[in-house]
């Protein structure tokens, strides 16, 4: 609903090309990952980790998950491992995030792994909500309030 259209399987091809190029790159600037469920390890989503800002050790990380998987905890689950990831073994000083601004089951995702209300602007023609965490902001507790002091940005 979020991410527009579906594309081609030569396009899905072409890109599962690039992505497994990136296996070997030295030092590693992107992750991707299923989201599978098992015994069976269906696909049911994915989860992603990128370099944002090098120089200030920022990592991105995205997920997609299938509607009818929603709302059963698998993507804060899966975005909490690689949280984990990014600040040990990556070294991140900040790990950032963001959805479209009226995503807000994206807004509880992020909530939900710690990560704290930054900004909402405009982004690539789309209205983004922007969430973020940093390193020393690891042991408190995830807050909906600093969405709320940040409403008065966030379009109706």
């Amino acid at each position: 609903r979020y991410e527009g259209e579906l594309v081609s399987f030569e396009q899905t091809a072409r890109r599962m090309d690039e992505l497994l190029a990136m296996i070997d790159c030295e030092p590693r600037t992107q992750y991707r990952l299923a989201i599978t469920i098992p015994p069976s390890d269906d696909l049911i989503g994915a989860i992603s980790m990128d370099i944002n800002l090098p120089e200030i050790h920022e990592w991105e990380t995205g997920w997609v998950i299938l509607p009818q998987y929603w709302g059963r905890g698998i993507a804060p689950e899966a975005a909490r491992a690689l949280q984990r990831f990014a600040f040990d073994p990556l070294d991140a000083n900040r790990v950032v995030a963001f959805c479209h601004a009226d995503n807000r089951a994206s807004w509880r995702v992020m909530e939900k792994i710690g990560m704290h209300y930054w900004k909402t602007a405009p982004f690539r023609h789309k209205t983004i909500t922007f969430y973020r965490l940093e390193k020393e902001q690891l042991r408190q507790k995830p807050s909906t309030a600093e969405h709320a002091e940040g409403a008065e940005e966030k379009p109706e």
